[in-house]
């Protein structure tokens, strides 16, 4: 308040002087800001279905309640269904834009009453339209989805709602660009009660993005792995152009010759097309049934033309095929890792209801003259599925020298990350096999005195495979040559050899830990790198690397209401719930392996039927209740793990309370080395208080879900080990 008071002026007038207040600072007030991201394909086939999604987070720093999304698609959108995890939602429509009348309507057709409030909150006003509509806005839908949780607070996991939709004609058009809209918010706003006139519904601000329909799709692969290939006959390749047509649509009109469907691929200099290869160099096929007009190579084009071809469900209407190799010569020989990358386009022309239409595709091959790829296989199982500590892994090393070219001091080199170990003792685990010109070696087991293993001070293996020195003694020898090399022909066949050893996943690190923990356990990448390097004809030394991962195997996460006041649930059994009950959820992690670290499994309960601030934390026991009357009075505290892992869980109090109480979390003790798989099983027992929103039940089904995997009813559990 400003007070004025009387002073005296210099010339002796009384006059007003104002007493100056200091501002006070800003006061800080914390909110839930509800966030939905979309993500929508680009383009999609008209008169097929799609999927598009959109994600939910609270952007603020407090809880908001009764989350929900709104979506708007333009006409020729058709929206089917909406889901959360596996748990499918309700999908309500509110209503159909009216471009006449401006609003929103009941049916599609521009003769419906109007809709003006929100069906969710009729605080939420659709007059005047708070989507942004326009003109040419006729026929588009709004829906709405109500997450299936009470509140949502900011450290809560990202909620991504799934959508099931198609293009359909005749709204939706070739080429047309169709609007979707998003709007998150929350139906109570800040608190869990429905008093708009103080607390008002919280809305994001719309939304928007696009979606073309689209006709054909033309792609384009090559079958040589990691995308290499030496260069020869000795090594053909088979590119495969794949054609996929809109359902329903055609392309190209039958027996006009002006307007069939044309492919064009120009393949890049230094590849020579195998002109045997099927009928006129090309092999066809495909769902489709189309008739194949002609196919022809000119120089380093090849032309296929095909009459009229109807698009059906299927992605591969017509597939053509060619064949051909790297030439020599384009592959130098001097620059060290010498490789040519090799790019082809295709394209794809024809014309669907009078309109022309076309798509193109490209793929890079690379030539090189000596070459090597990499894998990873689990070849020895505890059980437990996938790969975990004390598993044994076999990694092949495939390697390829140019029909032009020849190698001697050959040497490959491997680097185990940390975490892994070289089975060294055993020599069967050391296998080479060795091809070159139609003369093969082995496979037999790589000589101890040619291989190498030294353990890095960062806790890395270097393996070094000297395999011209293993060679030597052999009737090959120790420089491997190319086919044309040894008589200046083709015609005895390539040059070529594997190596495969193993490795053991050990239970610990032994000097990097890239989580910050020792132990090896789930979620931890491996990762293994080869380099072969050889000296050429020429007198030059020439490299190639590759490499191969592998993780150990993560956790799987399950959760569902098992009873309501002790009387256990059945299937299809209503999940109704008023202030005062108790109820007990059934939590169950799997690991694939009990080696873990820092395990915490937190659990988003859902307000404000369940307010921790106010009933206390969750109690749990490890035995699923069998009668009824469990927990009814006085819930049992403890769960604790059923299989791998020694060591009680308990609530951890150093997580504290999330929000305004709508979190807990579980610490792991004792909680270490183990080989064999694990599960944490037990029953989770709390009751609930007064249901914000509205009188009467809510359903546990909309009041939680979970962040990791699998979708819950009734709260939101996320899992970190």
């Amino acid at each position: 308040m400003t007070r004025l008071f009387p002073g005296r002026a210099s010339h002796g007038r009384p006059r007003q002087r104002q007493l100056q207040l200091e501002r006070l600072e800003d006061r800080l007030l914390f909110s839930g800001v509800p966030a939905a991201a979309a993500s929508v394909p680009a383009n999609e086939f008209i008169n097929e279905g799609f999927n598009f999604s959109v994600a939910f987070s609270n952007a603020g720093d407090s809880a908001g309640f009764g989350p929900f999304v709104d979506v708007v698609v333009a006409r020729g959108i058709d929206v089917t269904a909406a889901s959360y995890e596996a748990s499918g939602l309700t999908l309500r429509s509110v209503g159909f834009w009216d471009v006449t009348d401006n609003r929103w309507e009941t049916l599609a057709n521009g003769s419906g009453t109007a809709v003006t409030t929100h069906p969710l909150n009729d605080a939420i006003s659709l007059v005047p339209d708070p989507y942004g509509m326009g003109a040419g806005d006729q026929g588009a839908q709004l829906f709405t989805v109500q997450l299936p949780f009470g509140s949502f607070v900011p450290s809560q996991p990202t909620a991504t709602i799934n959508f099931t939709a198609s293009l359909d004609e005749p709204g939706a058009q070739v080429g047309v660009p169709l609007t979707v809209k998003t709007r998150a918010g929350f139906i109570f706003g800040q608190d869990a009660l429905s008093n708009p006139s103080t607390d008002p519904p919280t809305l994001q601000s719309v939304q928007s993005t696009t979606i073309t329909p689209t006709v054909i799709e033309l792609t384009k692969s090559v079958d040589a792995a990691e995308g290499e290939t030496a260069a020869g006959p000795n090594f053909p390749r088979t590119y495969s152009l794949t054609l996929d047509v809109a359902n329903l649509k055609t392309v190209g009109v039958a027996g006009e010759s002006a307007n069939q469907v044309i492919f064009t691929d120009t393949v890049p200099t230094g590849f020579t097309l195998d002109t045997g290869f099927g009928s006129g160099g090309v092999q066809v096929a495909g769902s489709g049934g189309a008739t194949l007009v002609s196919a022809s190579i000119v120089g380093n084009t090849l032309r296929v033309e095909f009459d009229a071809v109807t698009g059906t469900l299927a992605s591969d209407e017509i597939v053509v095929r060619y064949r051909g190799f790297v030439d020599e010569n384009v592959v130098p020989d001097g620059t060290g890792n010498d490789e040519t990358p090799l790019v082809n386009a295709a394209t794809v022309a024809g014309a669907v209801d009078g309109n022309a239409v076309s798509d193109a595709a490209n793929v890079t091959l690379t030539a090189k003259q000596l070459a090597i790829q990499k894998s990873v296989s689990v070849s020895d199982d505890d059980g437990s599925g996938g790969a975990t500590a004390g598993d044994r892994l076999t990694w092949t090393l495939n390697f390829q020298v140019s029909d032009f070219d020849a190698f001697g001091n050959l040497v490959i080199t491997d680097t185990l990350s940390d975490g892994l170990d070289f089975n060294f003792a055993t020599a069967d685990t050391r296998i080479v096999t060795v091809s070159e010109n139609g003369t093969t070696l082995g496979p037999i087991s790589f000589a101890a005195g040619n291989v190498s293993s030294v353990i890095n001070p960062n806790g890395t293996t270097t393996l070094t495979f000297r395999l011209s020195d293993e060679l030597t003694a052999t009737a090959l020898g120790g420089t491997l040559s190319g086919d044309k090399i040894l008589d200046g022909s083709i015609g005895s066949g390539p040059t070529t050899g594997t190596i495969s050893f193993e490795t053991v996943i050990l239970e610990s690190f032994r000097t990097t830990f890239p989580s910050g923990d020792a132990s090896v356990d789930v979620g931890d990448v491996l990762t293994n790198d080869v380099t072969i390097s050889g000296v050429s004809q020429g007198g030059h030394t020439e490299t190639d690397s590759s490499s191969a991962s592998v993780k150990i195997s993560d956790i799987v996460v399950e959760k569902s209401v098992y009873a309501i006041n002790g009387v256990l649930l059945g299937p299809g059994d209503p999940l109704i719930i008023k202030a005062g009950d108790l109820v007990t959820y059934h939590l169950r992690v799997q690991l694939p392996t009990a080696d873990t670290e820092n395990f915490q499994v937190t659990d988003f309960l859902p307000l404000p039927v369940f307010n921790l601030a106010t009933t206390g934390a969750f109690t749990f026991d490890a035995t699923l209740p069998s009668a009824p009357g469990y927990n009814a009075a006085a819930p049992v505290v403890g769960f604790v793990p059923t299989a791998g892992i020694t060591g009680r869980l308990g609530i951890d109090s150093g997580m504290g309370i999330e929000g305004v109480g709508s979190a807990t979390g579980f610490a792991g003790s004792g909680v270490g080395i183990n080989t064999g798989p694990g599960t944490v099983d037990g029953a989770a027992t709390g009751g609930t208080t007064g249901v914000g929103g509205s009188t009467g039940s809510k359903r546990p089904g909309g009041a939680g879900a979970t962040g990791f995997a699998g979708a819950i009813r009734g709260g939101s559990t996320l899992v970190r080990g």
